[in-house]
């Protein structure tokens, strides 16, 4: 992307900031957490005692088979879901100690998701979409608006502002979805299989997209993948063993 298209983002950063030292209170810090479900009345535990610490503008992958628990953890993480158990504090604050409505408030402009699956809203544009996580927060439509066609130009959508989602293309549909995350510029980016459902081309321009805003933004980032040359490119690779978080070699 040209020099023109990362302006009009209008954030600031140091290319090549490191995340902070391990001296510091972690962005993100999970103690003891444990989640399971029944199925046909069977209990079955998916994260077991699991704790994680993240720091702010650090970047993870977390690999491994389906099932072992990689989106269980991504959506307590981004508190679409509470633990059984355990503690999530954010800031060394315990995020589901806040009462409903600021926890949404909290996951709305703090919280950036981009899914496999779009859930774009089809009856509207590019833009529109976009626009949501603004309006939802109450932003007038003459502040988020200008935002919202800053990060779609970004991404490489300035000619499909006006496109509704049905006439995009999967790569571009994906592209919205990110632009939509981001349209807030929220501390956390927290991905499930971002480029599972694209060609070899779009996953490489959502790859260096991903790593170009890590490093200009200091955007903490968690991804599930089955990408291993995505996974390479993040700071950790972990995945779950026993209901736990373990690092692997990310080298």
């Amino acid at each position: 992307m040209d020099d023109t298209n990362k302006r009009n983002m209008n954030v600031t950063g140091v290319k090549g900031a490191k995340a902070a030292g391990p001296e510091s209170e972690p962005l993100i810090r999970l103690e003891g957490i444990s989640k399971g479900f029944e199925y046909d009345s069977s209990p079955i535990q998916i994260l077991k005692d699991a704790s994680l610490s993240i720091q702010q503008g650090e970047s993870i992958a977390v690999v491994g088979e389906s099932g072992i628990g990689k989106s269980t953890l991504l959506h307590i993480l981004g508190t679409l879901d509470k633990p059984d158990s355990g503690q999530f504090f954010f800031r060394g604050k315990n995020v589901f100690d806040m009462e409903k409505t600021r926890l949404a408030s909290f996951r709305n402009t703090t919280i950036g998701f981009v899914f496999q699956f779009h859930y774009l809203l089809a009856e509207f544009t590019s833009l529109e979409n976009v626009m949501m996580p603004g309006l939802i927060a109450g932003m007038p439509k003459n502040r988020i608006k200008p935002e919202a066609e800053a990060i779609l130009v970004r991404v490489g959508l300035k000619e499909r502002l006006s496109h509704r989602v049905n006439d995009l293309s999967g790569g571009e549909q994906q592209r919205v979805a990110l632009a939509r995350a981001l349209v807030l510029k929220p501390r956390i980016l927290l991905a499930d299989e971002p480029t599972g459902n694209l060609d070899i081309r779009n996953s490489i321009q959502v790859h260096d997209f991903l790593m170009q805003l890590n490093e200009e933004m200091q955007m903490t980032m968690v991804v599930v993948t089955h990408n291993m040359k995505l996974a390479r490119c993040m700071q950790r690779c972990m995945t779950i063993q026993d209901g736990k978080l373990v690092d692997m070699d990310n080298k």
